[in-house]
């Protein structure tokens, strides 16, 4: 299945027999989050494993490794010890997190792009590099403007930067 709209739709189709059972995913980067919040956004109740408390749990229990009983294993794993639901993030603490996962994309390519820009002899290519360049500042701004909009948000964040050491990236990483 894909993960997208459409494949969760494929899913669905399978467990709108159940009568809106709980469901029992693993934590997979930023794969499962998209998922969760088709489900929960359609009242299914979803609940997140952690996949190392899984592998953990999968050596108490002999089983052969295929999807099926993977998937079999988690939904066991979840009962057992009693996960609990899954909540949507506030759409702007979402956004925040998107922005910023992509920043930390961009800031490791960035070392790259200065690189080049040092040695470069083409004027037009340069230009291209000094725009992404220029997309971190854009994107840092745009977090802090979100957090701005947000009256408790901006109290937090300043607060945060008092302390020696933490500055707005830092800050902005900070769990609410």
């Amino acid at each position: 299945m894909n993960n997208s709209e459409a494949g969760f739709r494929e899913i669905e189709k399978f467990i709108v027999f159940a009568r809106k059972p709980e469901i029992y995913i693993e934590t997979t980067g930023i794969y499962h989050s998209s998922f969760a919040y088709y489900f929960v956004d359609r009242g299914y109740v979803i609940k997140v494993v952690n996949p190392r408390q899984i592998h953990a749990y999968s050596c108490e229990i002999v089983s052969q490794q295929t999807d099926k009983a993977d998937a079999k294993l988690i939904a066991e794993y979840g009962v057992k010890f009693e996960e609990r639901a899954y909540k949507k993030l506030p759409e702007n603490i979402r956004k925040i997190k998107e922005l910023y996962r992509t920043y930390f994309v961009l800031v490791s390519q960035a070392k790259m792009c200065k690189n080049h820009l040092k040695t470069s002899k083409d004027r037009e290519v340069d230009e291209y590099w000094k725009e992404a360049l220029s997309d971190l500042k854009k994107m840092t701004d745009r977090i802090i403007s979100i957090i701005a909009a947000d009256a408790d948000l901006a109290i937090k964040f300043k607060n945060l930067q008092t302390i020696p050491g933490v500055a707005k990236i830092t800050a902005i990483y900070t769990k609410k």
